[in-house]
């Protein structure tokens, strides 16, 4: 939600993209995240989800954060970045999430999942909105969006660092 949004009006305004263009820079994103997500889920069954986890979710944490630090030409390939390491940790946080449930909460831990992304689908925008306005709203929108970004990836790497040690704990 925070991507199809935040960013859409980001480089909407900082960048001066038309409608087609913002379209293409979402579908950098998008099609990796999926095109990949099922070779990913394969390594998943193969190597650590939790180290999976913790490097996809650093990447993408990182790359959401600086996204406003790339010029405009290299965006599509900023997206496609991130959009793979969305892709690489998606899956195994699916698996992780199956994996500690127990068998008769399995269905209902998956719709727990699913639901917490249903609602960062409204809050992403709402908060990615809020801040950007807080911080920019003077005429200074670069800075209200590199204050939305840096708030979005940060929580992603503040997340992931709690997450992390419980999860290697758990194992």
């Amino acid at each position: 939600g925070f991507y199809t949004t935040t960013f859409s009006l980001y480089v909407s305004r900082i960048h001066e993209a038309d409608p087609p263009q913002i379209g293409l820079l979402i579908s950098a994103f998008m099609l990796p995240f999926a095109l990949l997500s099922y070779p990913f889920g394969l390594l998943s069954e193969r190597t650590s989800r939790v180290g999976l986890l913790g490097v996809g979710s650093i990447l993408y944490g990182i790359g959401t954060a600086t996204l406003v630090l790339w010029p405009a030409a290299w965006l599509p390939f900023v997206m496609a970045s991130i959009g793979i390491a969305a892709a690489v940790m998606f899956v195994p946080t699916m698996l992780l999430v199956t994996e500690y449930a127990p068998d008769e909460l399995r269905s209902t831990a998956l719709s727990a999942f699913n639901a917490a992304g249903s609602l960062g689908f409204i809050v992403g925008p709402l908060v990615g909105g809020a801040i950007s306005v807080w911080f920019g709203s003077d005429g200074h929108w670069e800075e209200g969006y590199g204050m939305a970004f840096a708030v979005a990836g940060g929580s992603e790497l503040i997340l992931v660092a709690i997450a992390l040690p419980l999860l290697y704990r758990m194992r």
